[in-house]
């Protein structure tokens, strides 16, 4: 009975890891994957390959990043705090404004916080987890109200909740 039991641990083990990795490698889809995430994906891919064409340009030169302090955005729902959102990023400038921008740095902040504060507080009511791609949206629209066209890009380094 005990040898019974131990081959059929083994083969669960194995089985478990089979499927996990047939969901990396794509094969099966992820449970835990956003489906908005991957239709979007997708239809990109799709897109891009039915055209012949690649999806990505490569750029002229090496963006200009400038570094943000770190940003904890408290998640508040019903008058408390639920969790924290820790983001680390930097701004890709255009080149030469740099001086400009290290001036307009607390104002982007205070932007950067109105906006992701609402934000969260809204996406946490539906979802489970911080979506990266409208994090870097909403980013850049805060940019967009302080700094306009001297922003070009966000590159998110982390995103975690705690």
């Amino acid at each position: 009975m005990k040898r019974m039991a131990v081959i059929v641990m083994v083969l669960l083990l194995v089985l478990g890891s089979g499927l996990a990795g047939l969901m990396v490698i794509g094969v099966i889809p992820t449970p835990l994957a956003d489906p908005a995430e991957e239709t979007a994906e997708d239809e990109g891919n799709a897109g891009g390959m039915a055209a012949g064409k690649s999806g990505f340009t490569p750029p002229e030169r090496a963006p200009m990043l400038y570094p943000l302090e770190d940003i904890v955005i408290p998640v508040i729902v019903d008058a408390r705090v639920i969790k924290r959102i820790y983001i680390t990023a930097r701004m890709a400038i255009a080149q030469g404004q740099r001086t400009p921008v290290e001036y307009g740095l607390p104002r982007m902040e205070s932007a950067v916080n109105d906006r992701l504060v609402v934000y969260f507080q809204n996406h946490f009511a539906k979802r489970r987890r911080p979506a990266v791609r409208d994090i870097k949206r909403e980013l850049v629209t805060a940019a967009d109200q302080v700094y306009g066209d001297m922003i070009n890009d966000f590159l998110l380094i982390t995103v975690f909740e705690q």
